[in-house]
């Protein structure tokens, strides 16, 4: 027995400890390797991907500035459409004179005071006011339809 722990002590022990050491670094050191290299991948992937959502980004930006102007330039071309079709309301004296008549109508006046002040016919006024009475009417039955 004293033979078998001379050769347990004469083993070197230092250099399997170191041997088994190494082998385990160079485990490490590979799957470590290994590891780095999935995440260069995915970084990749990662980087290419944030590209695209870049140019996505930038491709929504510019087409909401684009609708943006397009929009401005709608209103604008509302904006002076309207002041024109006044302006052309205003040139027509006889488009002003049917709205005074039609006004004076809604007010109750009666058709002979009409004809006199805004120069139309008995029979124009009296037109006018059959066509308010049908208008009003009309407006009388889709609210009570709507309520029905």
């Amino acid at each position: 027995m004293l033979e078998e722990l001379s050769v347990i002590q004469n083993f070197p022990w230092d250099i399997i400890t170191l041997s088994v050491f190494c082998i385990m670094n160079f485990v490490f050191i590979i799957r470590s390797k290994n590891r780095f290299q999935a995440l260069e991948e995915s970084q990749i992937q990662l980087n290419a991907h944030l590209l695209e959502l870049a140019g996505d980004v930038k491709a929504l930006y510019e087409s909401g500035t684009n609708l943006g102007g397009k929009l401005k330039s709608l209103e604008y071309g509302s904006k002076m459409l309207k002041e024109e079709q006044e302006k052309l309301s205003l040139k027509e004296p006889s488009q002003q004179m049917y709205r005074n008549a039609v006004q004076q109508i809604n007010n109750g006046e009666s058709v002979n005071k009409i004809s006199e002040s805004s120069g139309l016919s008995r029979g124009e006024v009296e037109l006018l006011k059959l066509f308010q009475k049908i208008n009003t009417e009309s407006k009388i039955s889709e609210i009570d339809s709507v309520i029905s």
